[in-house]
């Protein structure tokens, strides 16, 4: 199955990488059946509670694969990439850490999901869609593609009073996420962390400005309804031939 589980490995590289930011970190003490959050991190102004999650691949999959590989065979996937009910779950769950820590008083909360594994890329998209319910729309007449978000589920919506942001990173380097449904995204968005992230981070408010995205956060129709959602989407940007594309993860391997 799927593991939420961080090893030391991965809260070392988190706790160096704030380090190396300039922040001061605070690894807060638990046990094993302990519920409470990873870190606090200073900046010298505010404080960040942080819950850090890893996500692995499956483990029958990974060793369905690795059976494959030692017999000879080219191993080729095909995965459809979109909102993840196990992500989804392991993000329910940092918000109840991260809401249930009353020990002292924290500015802002985050979660931090990391992907390791072989599929670190493809984890990696898929955390950035369940929590902004992205998706791919194509403009049948341009042949452009911009990225909607709020197009689907939303996992910064439900938990918009929760999560402030998020991390989301790889071995090769991460990205910082606004939740602009919080309450506190305009003060977060003017932080020395949002700041330190650089081009890196993810806004979909200035995305959107930018005409880089397009974006349907007032947008009130139940996300199970595609057809109303796209018709939301046409009209607020005055585009009728906007249509959703389906995303594809493909990969390959061979043991030699």
């Amino acid at each position: 199955m799927n593991t939420e589980k961080c090893t030391k490995l991965d809260e070392e590289f988190a706790c160096n990488e704030l380090s190396l930011m300039g922040f001061d970190v605070k690894k807060i003490k638990r046990s094993e059946e302990d519920e409470r959050p990873d870190f606090i991190v200073n900046d010298g102004f505010v404080s960040y509670l942080i819950e850090l999650k890893s996500k692995f691949p499956e483990f029958k999959k990974l060793q369905d694969r690795n059976d494959r590989l030692n017999r000879g065979e080219i191993v080729e996937e095909e995965t459809k990439v979109r909102y993840e009910n196990t992500l989804s779950g392991i993000i329910k769950k940092a918000a109840s850490q991260l809401n249930s820590y009353t020990e002292e008083q924290v500015d802002y909360k985050l979660v931090w999901l990391h992907a390791t594994g072989y599929l670190p890329d493809l984890q990696y998209k898929q955390f950035e869609i369940t929590l902004y319910g992205k998706a791919d729309i194509a403009n049948l007449v341009t042949h452009q593609v911009k990225s909607c978000f709020y197009y689907n589920v939303s996992d910064f919506f439900y938990r918009r009073t929760e999560i402030d942001g998020a991390i989301i990173s790889t071995s090769k380097g991460g990205k910082f996420c606004l939740n602009n449904f919080s309450k506190k995204y305009s003060t977060l968005k003017k932080s020395i962390l949002c700041a330190k992230f650089g081009r890196a981070v993810c806004d979909p408010v200035e995305e959107e400005l930018q005409e880089k995205a397009y974006n349907i956060s007032d947008c009130n129709e139940n996300r199970k309804y595609e057809p109303r959602v796209l018709k939301f989407l046409q009209e607020k940007y005055k585009q009728r031939y906007l249509t959703r594309m389906s995303s594809y993860h493909y990969g390959s391997g061979i043991k030699i």
